[in-house]
């Protein structure tokens, strides 16, 4: 479809102006308007000076705005004088609370066939465009320590050389270079989100984004999908999790991707003897074919977004005498003499073992059994299901 007039092709001789009216109205429906905007829930669109405001909606007219405040219901969008339609996001859901950002830049667009026929808007983009965003949780060469940071023991070191940050509105960013300390002393960005460290707690690690200023920072909090976000910063994501113990202080270790692995050692003062000790000694009733399985708790061992956990089994506990061991992600293994066989079944025949094993979680239990005070598991590390 071509515009209606075109001044070349007019016959000669007096033709009205208002056929010029006519040839900008065409040109503004098919152009980005660019509008200032109020309200934050219910937003009303007005045309900025010398943009012509539409007589009518068009299918796929384009609106530009700076949002006026941040949404915190369920949002409806009116341009000038014409009629309120609901706001959707890119996936078609109404947007809601949170899905507008006070300040941030909006593209909208004009679709009849939203809202079952009575027409509405779609967010276009949100800082970036909403099409074919890069997946959340993507990033790369990221690195999570507290090991090489001034504090061990309460700050956070996280490099990356790209990660992609998402907001309310689905639209992505993707930050690049990314150096930061985060420390757990201070509330706020390259801080914790609230509140004052705690002991024996999972804290994530986030890296969150201002889209203002441009500044990407780090964040801890309590919260695995929902931390407070400092002001200004609208894009965030989770890139991993580190435990504090008692102290409170951080029990040393190192993420690499999504792996990560308590360290052994002493870094600036902050000492880490031996890897978590998750059971040891005696536990449910070893046999070759139908053991008894003993379930022990893996949360204070691994982050609750933990897809699985390293295991170190060993049969000669703290120099007491071998004994048998077997591990397995749930009790429906039999032993190592049966037709379905566990990860982990030893008997050591005077022979001192340690043996690791990788294992999927199931449930927030592992399950194992020991003859003897020999018996032991413990925590290398896991991965992450970001």
């Amino acid at each position: 479809m071509s515009i209606r007039t075109i001044l070349a092709n007019l016959l000669a001789g007096t033709q009205p102006v208002s056929l010029i009216d006519q040839l900008f109205q065409d040109v503004w429906n098919a152009a980005t308007m660019s509008c200032t905007a109020s309200g934050n829930n219910i937003v009303t669109l007005t045309p900025r000076t010398n943009v012509n405001a539409p007589a009518a909606y068009v299918p796929n007219q384009r609106f530009a705005f700076d949002a006026a405040a941040t949404s915190t219901g369920a949002v409806t969008v009116q341009v000038g004088s014409l009629s309120a339609l609901k706001l959707f996001q890119p996936g078609g859901t109404q947007a809601g609370a949170g899905t507008l950002t006070s300040g941030t830049y909006y593209e909208i667009a004009y679709d009849a066939t939203l809202d079952a026929g009575n027409g509405g808007f779609t967010i276009m983009n949100s800082t970036v465009p909403a099409v074919a965003q890069p997946t959340q949780g993507d990033f790369k060469n990221l690195v999570i320590t507290n090991t090489t940071a001034g504090t061990p023991a309460s700050q956070v070191a996280v490099t990356a050389d790209a990660a992609v940050l998402w907001n309310t509105s689905n639209g992505g960013v993707t930050v690049t270079s990314v150096n930061v300390t985060i420390n757990s002393a201070v509330n706020g960005a390259n801080g914790l989100d609230t509140g004052a460290l705690g002991a024996n707690n999972w804290y994530y690690v986030w890296l969150i984004f201002n889209p203002q200023t441009l500044v990407t920072a780090g964040l801890l909090s309590l919260s695995s999908t929902a931390p407070t976000m400092p002001s200004g910063f609208t894009f965030k994501q989770r890139v991993g999790a580190i435990r504090a113990g008692a102290g409170p202080a951080f029990l040393n270790m190192m993420q690499k991707g999504r792996r990560a692995q308590y360290l052994v050692g002493t870094y600036g003062g902050n000492a880490l003897a031996a890897l978590p000790n998750i059971a040891n000694g005696t536990a449910g009733t070893f046999n070759q074919s139908f053991p008894t399985w003993a379930s022990v708790s893996i949360s204070s061992f691994v982050p609750t977004t933990a897809s699985e956990i390293q295991v170190v089994s060993t049969n000669a506990w703290s120099n007491n005498t071998t004994v048998s061991t077997q591990v397995a992600p749930n009790s429906n293994y039999g032993g190592a003499g049966s037709t379905n066989p566990p990860p982990v079944s030893n008997t050591p025949g005077g022979n001192q073992f340690s043996l690791t094993v990788s294992l999927v979680l199931e449930s927030t239990n592992i399950f194992w059994t020991s003859t003897g005070a020999g018996g032991g598991i413990s925590a290398l590390g896991w991965s992450d299901n970001i």
